[in-house]
């Protein structure tokens, strides 16, 4: 991924938060998952404890980031919707 470890963390932490992934009372295993099928743009071995870490504290920079790129992703999305390749 093109993402910090930072910023990925965050980005589970907001699919937890709206409830798109359900971790109930195993956050450690969805840390261990994280860590196990993704690598950061800056590490290729991801600790559990990073995304732990991570997922729990979120900079500024962090949070400004990722909302740039939930806003490109929003816009992405209306660029489909007003595309006539979509059905």
């Amino acid at each position: 991924m093109n993402l910090t470890i930072p910023e990925l963390a965050l980005f589970a932490r907001l699919l937890t938060e709206i409830k798109v992934v359900s971790v109930k009372d195993n956050k450690q295993q969805y840390f261990k998952f994280l860590s196990q099928i993704y690598m950061s743009k800056d590490d290729k071995d991801i600790s559990e404890n990073s995304i732990k870490n991570a997922f729990y504290s979120s900079s500024k920079d962090t949070l400004a980031s990722v909302e740039r790129l939930l806003i490109r992703m929003l816009n992405t999305i209306q660029k489909f919707k007003d595309s006539k390749m979509i059905s």
